[in-house]
């Protein structure tokens, strides 16, 4: 969801313009009896108002009157599918999906077009993280992602020049996991984020600022991983598992959190090129610092013995070369200097100044 200033602007950008065909009927206006249905959605107004549930007040007779005092919630109606012109939606490419066969002839090959799905939240993952689908407003049939329907119609406003490009646009987003049999709720996912308007538009200087950013923040938490997949190594032992226990790039995530919303905001107040400038390399600082933070305490959760490293053995049973502590962080600096460019420079900029003084 678009949200902006107020309740009255919230609504303005969560209504899509030249709907008229596809309203359709609210559900108050149909019959609907206790049993639930399975059918497809009739316009915006019968999707937006759907039963999901079918909800039964018990009521008895009390000494202060009628009193509901048990509640029975049974399934509701069921979507057939959920419908490609849900405005609220963004979209991924199921190339993998059945029907999406590849033939060849000749020399030429031939897709047939990509099943649009809804795209999932993903439990535990910030907002921030999904940029590359949130921002991907100008996709094509070959494309990954595509954005919902009111960012990218907030993006054709902002082009006009109908929204201004320092509106402090949030997005929220929401999101259920269901247990099972989709019977029980596990989890309820919810998020708000700052959003800069410019960042819309796949020519301006802030969208590819904001994906770099982002990517950033992932490449530096793969970095950590790394790191202690290394040590680990270093002391004999095997990586940590993908999927067990927690890993440090994780921790790196959780703490720049509050710097990436605040890097958006900032970028919702740009002013010009320069400002920009300054604004990536104070988050580039400001990130690197965190990742030597958490690298530290990965460094301190090791034994002395890393510093020689340990021969490990191979699957074929002949002994690798050790891996010492001092090829492991060589290699996690070589990854920050990659992912960071400007902090890189500035620090041999300054090097050099100060060797130039001396």
């Amino acid at each position: 969801m678009p949200v902006g200033r107020n309740l009255y602007e919230t609504l303005l950008l969560n209504t899509p313009i030249g709907v008229q065909g596809r309203l359709g009927t609210p559900q108050w206006t149909r019959r609907i009896g206790p049993a639930w249905e399975s059918r497809a959605a009739q316009g915006l107004l019968d999707l937006w108002t759907w039963q999901a549930r079918r909800i039964r007040l018990i009521s008895e007779q009390t000494p202060d009157g009628i009193r509901v005092t048990r509640v029975l919630v049974a399934a509701g109606d069921r979507l057939t599918l959920t419908p490609d012109w849900e405005p609220h939606t963004a979209w991924r490419s199921d190339t993998a999906a059945k029907g999406a066969k590849k033939t060849t002839k000749k020399a030429s090959t031939s897709t047939k077009p990509a099943l649009q799905r809804p795209l999932r939240h993903t439990p535990g993952k910030a907002i921030w993280r999904g940029m590359n689908a949130l921002l991907a407003v100008e996709a094509d049939d070959t494309a990954s992602f595509h954005t919902s329907e009111l960012l990218d119609q907030v993006r054709g406003l902002s082009s006009e020049g109908l929204i201004d490009d320092q509106y402090p646009l949030r997005a929220e987003t929401f999101g259920m996991v269901y247990g099972n049999q989709s019977a029980i709720v596990e989890d309820v996912l919810h998020d708000l984020t700052p959003l800069p308007v410019a960042a819309l538009r796949a020519d301006a200087d802030v969208h590819f600022a904001v994906l770099e950013a982002t990517e950033q923040a992932e490449q530096l938490a793969q970095a950590l991983n790394h790191l202690s997949a290394d040590l680990r190594r270093a002391s004999g032992l095997d990586p940590i598992p993908w999927d067990k226990g927690q890993r440090p790039g994780e921790r790196l995530l959780y703490l720049l959190d509050p710097l990436m919303r605040r890097l958006l905001r900032g970028l919702q107040n740009l002013q010009d090129p320069e400002t920009l400038d300054r604004g990536q390399l104070a988050w580039e600082q400001q990130a690197r610092r965190l990742a030597l933070q958490v690298a530290d305490s990965v460094h301190a959760a090791v034994p002395e013995s890393v510093f020689a490293g340990r021969a490990t053995r191979k699957p074929d049973g002949t002994l690798a070369a050790a891996y010492p502590l001092g090829i492991a962080v060589k290699d996690f600096y070589r990854r920050l200097n990659r992912v960071l460019p400007r902090t890189k420079e500035e620090r041999q900029t300054a090097s050099t100044s100060d060797r130039e003084g001396y």
